[in-house]
């Protein structure tokens, strides 16, 4: 018996993503290769403008996104408590984390009966979380008279 192939980003996810571009009602505005196993997409919602990145992972597909530049202040530790219980909250799938001095939001999907359904799913999760978090992270950054690191 053959066993089905799990989904390539360059062969199933990009057509599909790119489909979902192709209709204006949704918030993805355009797609751009990075690499055979990175795409990046041109974000636009009713908060912000972004980017999202798509990575084949090997057994997964992994959704990202920079939220805002990382925290400085002294309360420092309070904004990240507030943000980690505010993370607890999400029951989607999609995680708030640090990485190379940003607060992003991350997902990821398993390729195993990944089709294009899940894909825009979660792309419009990423979106939907990204929405309403990012004016959460700076109610919270305020509340703690944190700011955000300024760029180099």
């Amino acid at each position: 018996m053959l066993k089905k192939r799990e989904p390539s980003l360059n062969k199933d996810v990009e057509p599909w993503v790119r489909k979902i571009a192709s209709d204006p009602s949704t918030p993805v505005q355009s797609v751009e290769r990075v690499t055979p196993k990175h795409l990046r997409l041109g974000m636009r919602n009713a908060v912000s403008g972004y980017n999202m990145d798509i990575k084949d992972q090997g057994r997964q597909i992994s959704y990202g996104a920079i939220l805002t530049p990382d925290i400085e202040g002294s309360n420092q530790a309070a904004c990240y408590g507030d943000i980690l219980e505010l993370n607890a909250k999400l029951n989607n799938g999609i995680r708030v984390g640090r990485e190379n001095g940003n607060l992003t939001v991350t997902k990821e999907d398993p390729k195993e009966g990944l089709g294009p359904l899940a894909v825009g799913r979660s792309i419009r999760n990423m979106d939907d979380s990204l929405h309403v978090l990012l004016p959460e992270v700076h109610k919270i950054v305020k509340k703690n008279n944190g700011h955000f690191k300024r760029g180099k």
